[in-house]
């Protein structure tokens, strides 16, 4: 079996007195797609900010990578996230919002245009690095938030409902397209969503989520 690379132990969430989260108890194994599955409120997206250092819990323990996170920032984290709005910056092109995460990283310019180059046809975007941000598609933009995420090479993807403000059939599309990058490049995706079948088509396991707790945690077989 592959090794856990997030163990979240007795994870707690309070909002004052609400209780968004209570007895999180998981693991997420190493180059596993996994969807967190409930409806709104349910706390799916609260437990993505925790583990991107958004959120901080407010009692248990969360370990990526068989390291603590207590305390350790957002941009100090092996992860990276893609928001539900994608929140591409209008005033660059695809080719700067895509290498926008590399410039507080220790690599060469030789390197970071390389790499944006490889994230660029990774996500079948190669020949419009120099479109500006208005004249990008959904799917478009979907595609630039990906490779944004990808160049700085996580250990671990969130994806918090990427895929919400498609069309149908874009929608499908990429629910094909995203599970096939995953494979391609073989980190953890974390991928939340309240569309039961898309968790059912994307996924290696699912954990389902109602009122701040897990009730069920299997592959798709197992859940279906």
């Amino acid at each position: 079996m592959p090794a856990p690379i997030i163990t979240l132990t007795d994870i707690q969430k309070q909002f004052g007195a609400h209780v968004a989260l209570k007895d999180i108890n998981l693991t997420i194994n190493s180059g596993e797609f996994f969807s967190l599955l409930g409806p709104s409120g349910c706390g799916k997206t609260t437990l993505l900010r925790i583990l991107a250092g958004i959120e901080q819990p407010t009692s248990g323990s969360l370990l990526i990578d068989g390291q603590h996170m207590e305390g350790v920032p957002a941009n100090r984290r092996p992860t990276n996230m893609v928001f539900q709005s994608y929140a591409i910056f209008p005033h660059l092109n695809v080719e700067e919002n895509i290498g926008y995460g590399l410039r507080n990283m220790a690599v060469s310019k030789s390197d970071a245009t390389a790499r944006v180059a490889e994230a660029l046809e990774l996500v079948k975007l190669g020949g419009l690095g120099t479109r500006n941000a208005h004249q990008l598609s959904g799917g478009q933009r979907q595609r630039v938030a990906l490779a944004r995420a990808l160049v700085c090479r996580p250990k671990v993807l969130l994806l918090d409902e990427p895929l919400s403000a498609l069309d149908k059939n874009l929608r499908q599309d990429m629910q094909m397209e995203l599970r096939a990058l995953q494979r391609t490049v073989g980190i953890t995706f974390v991928f939340v969503t309240h569309d039961q079948e898309e968790a059912l088509t994307m996924s290696d396991r699912i954990a389902v989520m109602y009122l701040g707790r897990l009730e069920q945690v299997g592959t798709p077989l197992d859940i279906y």
